[in-house]
């Protein structure tokens, strides 16, 4: 079973992970629910949704999976009857696409209610806008800082948070000294702007091949760790 991946064992697992972090979802949403109601009672636009959201979409990994490599913990999780790739599907969906999608579509809507409420007391029109919201900041910080906080708590073993902040905070500084240079060879100029334009410079699609580049390490680290 440890190289098997059957799609009703992984339902059933991943069914039992939702029941083991309830309470946890339930206070993740509570958050939010209190910084927007917080931001319509003192008649700010929510139609961005809050900062807690995404901040909770980062560090979700951290609190959900920090249990990994633990010298007792693990061990309890390890011998649950499930293969290793669907202990690991697991936690990927739920970092990358249940999590996300339940406190974005959360705060989604609690901004919604706020901006009419706004709206009805002050007798303007309503800021929100769906398409902004859904493609704005939510998204980019799932494809950025929560990969990263997902591959720390995949490859590191200790001080997981720590390590993962110092890594990512080299991440910024490799990328901030390449600018500096592509600006020192030119391509910080109007010219070079227009020249990476006309090439289609693939800045997004890089950063996408990143995101599946440290899912796929994750994937190698907890694959070694379970054999």
């Amino acid at each position: 079973m440890k190289n098997t991946f059957n799609i009703k064992r992984f339902a059933k697992f991943f069914a039992m992970e939702l029941r083991r972090n309830k309470n946890i979802f339930l206070i993740f949403l509570g958050v939010i629910l209190i910084e927007l109601v917080f931001a319509t009672l003192n008649g700010s636009s929510t139609h961005n949704g809050g900062g807690a959201t995404i901040l909770l979409i980062v560090i979700a990994p951290f609190i959900l999976y920090n249990f990994l490599y633990h010298p007792t913990k693990s061990f309890t999780y390890a011998m649950i009857p499930a293969s290793w790739l669907e202990k690991f599907m697991s936690a990927w969906v739920m970092c990358v696409i249940f999590v996300p999608l339940l406190l974005a579509g959360f705060s989604f809507f609690v901004a919604f209610i706020g901006d009419l409420t706004i709206a009805h007391l002050t007798t303007q029109r309503p800021e929100f806008a769906p398409i902004a919201f859904l493609t704005d900041t939510y998204w980019r910080v799932i494809a950025y800082q929560a990969v990263i906080s997902f591959w720390g708590v995949f490859w590191f073993k200790r001080q997981k948070v720590g390590k993962t902040i110092l890594t990512f905070v080299g991440i910024i500084l490799a990328l901030l000294f390449i600018a500096f240079i592509l600006y020192r060879l030119g391509f910080g100029d109007s010219e070079g702007i227009i020249l990476i334009e006309n090439y289609h410079f693939p800045a997004t699609y890089l950063s996408y091949g990143l995101s599946v580049l440290l899912w796929v390490v994750s994937l190698i680290k907890f694959r070694r760790t379970q054999i």
